[in-house]
């Protein structure tokens, strides 16, 4: 089977309102014993600028997951970011942020933006990679180069981020798959030419039995959440063909390093 955009959209619209749910964790985030203050903050990361030294073997290409971590935490590391009541960061921050990023990112949708806001904000969260105290947001540690940041996002996103709550459409749906997260991974490392977004879907669920084939709900799930990121990650691409905008995937041989080095 090949997976056909047109009929996704028809029953998973990626602007319907069920997608755009807060994507922060709202219980109280746990902090390290100190806090960076809002001068100091900004001392310490324009004089991190200057640091040098990659970590890891592989040379880190741009992305828009590192695209999306910078402006988060540029902004609050040069501004005084403050929590809501509810531990969010509130529209406006995510608005204004967007507006900020939208030429960078080279996403015109702006509801769309604030998702991926959103969830990469989970994302530095769940990794401690941002924290807040007294209500005031703070980055808990500063990178100098993409090769450090990089990792530690992929892995936070992989092991550490509750996928029920970035995937919000359908929480029991998020679960499942991140239980079975391995197995789609391994089938991920063995594409080898380009392959349908339903074909690895439903290759997926014969695997490890989450649903029946063809579910249209689980493919358009699939695709707007976990291969979307895996794509924001730099790890796969998308191809659209013919006149039913057929969506393949393909891995470059950057993709598969990655998969292969980090994951």
């Amino acid at each position: 089977m090949i997976s056909h955009k047109k009929e996704i959209k028809q029953i998973i619209n990626p602007t319907e309102k069920i997608f755009f749910r807060d994507t922060e964790k709202h219980e109280k985030n746990s902090t390290k014993n100190y806090s960076l203050n809002y001068f100091n903050s900004i001392s310490r990361y324009y004089s991190s600028l200057r640091d040098t030294g990659p970590i890891n073997p592989i040379a880190i290409a741009d992305c828009l997951a590192l695209q999306l971590a910078d402006s988060i935490m540029e902004k609050i590391t040069t501004e005084r970011v403050m929590s809501s009541p509810d531990n969010s960061l509130g529209d406006e921050f995510y608005s204004r942020l967007a507006a900020s990023t939208s030429e960078l990112t080279g996403i015109i949708d702006t509801e769309l933006l604030v998702i991926f806001l959103k969830q990469m904000v989970n994302i530095l969260r769940s990794g401690n990679l941002i924290a807040q105290k007294n209500s005031q947001v703070y980055v808990t540690e500063l990178f100098t180069t993409k090769d450090k940041l990089y990792p530690r996002l992929l892995r936070s996103f992989w092991n550490e981020c509750d996928w029920r709550v970035i995937f919000p459409s359908s929480p029991e749906a998020a679960e499942m798959i991140h239980d079975n997260r391995e197995s789609f991974l391994e089938l991920v490392k063995g594409v080898m030419a380009e392959t349908s977004v339903e074909d690895i879907a439903n290759d997926f669920f014969n695997t490890s039995g989450i649903c029946e084939a063809n579910d249209y709900f689980m493919i358009s799930f699939i695709d707007f959440y976990l291969l979307t990121w895996l794509k924001h990650f730099g790890i796969i691409e998308y191809n659209i063909k013919g006149d039913h905008e057929i969506v393949y995937i393909s891995i470059s041989d950057y993709g598969r390093k990655v998969l292969n080095s980090l994951l």
